[in-house]
């Protein structure tokens, strides 16, 4: 395959191999931590139920955008772990509200203290200014 010029290079053939490059890392940094994919899943919806308060299962179903068997699949696993709670809406019996329980508040404030560090060690090469900007940038690719 001919290499094309730098010339004529569009910004995807270098930032995709980045961002390709920034998942692997962050995966591998999870892993060595402990979390692996799905627990990173687990995760990240334990934090959304906690800044939601209560949601319903389509509602998580949605924000993780995954069918309604795996975010069920997703939600059976954390109430097995004791992290979230589950109980019927008073208002529509069919409908099961979800919140995060005391162990898995405490699960993400462990969590968070593992990302902290991983994510200082990922960033290290970057002064103060570049972490800003990069999470400015990141902000506006994420926000729309």
């Amino acid at each position: 395959m001919k290499k094309t010029s730098s010339s004529r290079a569009r910004p995807g053939d270098q930032l995709f191999p980045l961002m390709f490059e920034m998942g692997r890392l962050l995966k591998h940094q999870f892993s060595v931590d402990g979390y692996g994919p799905s627990s990173y899943l687990h995760l990240e919806t334990l934090r959304h139920l906690r800044e939601a308060g209560t949601l319903d299962m389509g509602a998580v179903a949605g924000y993780l955008r995954v069918a309604a068997p795996s975010a069920t699949a997703l939600v059976n696993a954390l109430a097995r772990d004791g992290l979230i709670i589950r109980k019927p809406d008073a208002q529509d019996r069919r409908r099961v509200l979800l919140s995060v329980s005391a162990k898995g508040v405490r699960t993400l404030e462990d969590a968070a203290k593992r990302r902290e560090a991983a994510f200082a060690r990922l960033t290290a090469p970057l002064s103060a200014a570049d972490r800003k900007e990069m999470a400015r940038i990141l902000t506006i690719i994420t926000k729309r």
